[in-house]
């Protein structure tokens, strides 16, 4: 699209020697109008710059390749990306004349208007609970924080826009991440991503807790509460 369409920053440019993998990616973000991102295969990153772009009130532009064998089961039970629409591709040219077209900047805005002063924070948990999942909620209980949850076992999918009026909504956001092995992590990994980068871009407290080293990306440690016993949950909440 060079010389016909929008001027392009490709993650590829960012300088990141030295510094928090993630952080020229944010900035270039704050710095850019849209972002573009591919979802034909989720992964972390993309799904929490996603969510950070939402929550920094830039407009977003998904796109798919059709030509890919995509996450299509994922992105079903995940619930978030049938809810934002995407732009399906199947050539350069193709995604070429999508970014020609005229673009409608204005990006999604959160309905909520205040935060919930009787339930200020929003808790992500998985749809099975082991002890780790039982003694974040506990500690949380105990620390007279109320809180509102998200837990798919009563209410199935995420909606993009239920995530971002609840993040709105929230001073706190507190998201376990889930290691490989567990059922459902990839699932519950990508809206924790999602729900990550709202909290951040809007400036909550957020406490992302990973049970040992896996899966969190390099990218994100410095984001990450990383805990080994069951105190160490008490000690982060």
């Amino acid at each position: 699209v060079e010389g016909t369409g929008p001027p392009l920053t490709t993650w590829e440019e960012n300088d990141i020697a030295g510094r928090f993998i993630v952080q020229p990616i944010l900035e270039n973000i704050e710095k850019a109008d849209l972002l573009l991102a591919d979802v034909t295969r989720l992964n972390f990153n993309v799904v929490f710059e996603i969510g950070y772009a939402i929550g920094r009130r830039k407009r977003v532009i998904l796109v798919r390749n059709r030509a890919i064998t995509g996450d299509d089961d994922l992105v079903k039970e995940v619930g978030l990306f049938d809810t934002l629409g995407w732009a399906p591709y199947s050539n350069s040219g193709e995604l070429a004349s999508l970014l020609r077209k005229p673009l409608d900047l204005n990006p999604i805005v959160s309905s909520a208007s205040a935060i919930n002063p009787s339930a200020p924070i929003y808790l992500i948990v998985p749809r099975v609970k082991t002890d780790f999942e039982i003694r974040l909620i506990a500690r949380i209980k105990k620390a007279r924080l109320q809180f509102r949850t998200f837990d798919p076992e009563e209410q199935g999918r995420l909606g993009a826009l239920d995530a971002i009026d609840n993040v709105a909504r929230s001073h706190g956001v507190v998201v376990p991440l889930l290691p490989r092995e567990r059922t459902d992590s990839l699932v519950h990994n990508t809206r924790a991503a999602f729900v990550a980068g709202l909290a951040l871009a809007e400036e909550k407290v957020l406490l992302l807790l990973q049970q040992g080293e896996d899966p969190v990306p390099l990218d994100f440690r410095d984001l990450v509460a990383q805990v080994r016993f069951p105190d160490q949950i008490d000690e982060s909440v």
